[in-house]
């Protein structure tokens, strides 16, 4: 596992709206996760609340919903945690 850094876009499902983002991708990831007030800034709105377990055990219910995410021209649409 690794983690690096590699442009992408973002697409609100429900606004169409797209956004270039940096991402840290961490290969041993299972969720994308975002900022949560960067999502609102670019009107994306929770479908869903989960519950998540951090490594050192500590419980939190994070907001998720679903976007469009495009990396080197691949698209696919994922679940996306307001981190």
């Amino acid at each position: 596992m690794g983690v690096f850094n590699w442009p992408g876009r973002t697409t609100s499902l429900e606004s169409g709206q797209t956004w270039v983002i940096g991402a840290m991708v961490d290969t041993g990831a299972t969720y994308t996760v975002i900022p949560g007030n960067l999502l609102r800034e670019m009107g994306v709105s929770p479908s869903r609340r989960a519950q998540f377990e951090y490594g050192d055990g500590r419980s939190v219910v994070l907001d998720i919903t679903e976007a469009r995410a495009t990396i080197n021209g691949d698209s696919a649409i994922t679940q996306v945690v307001f981190g």
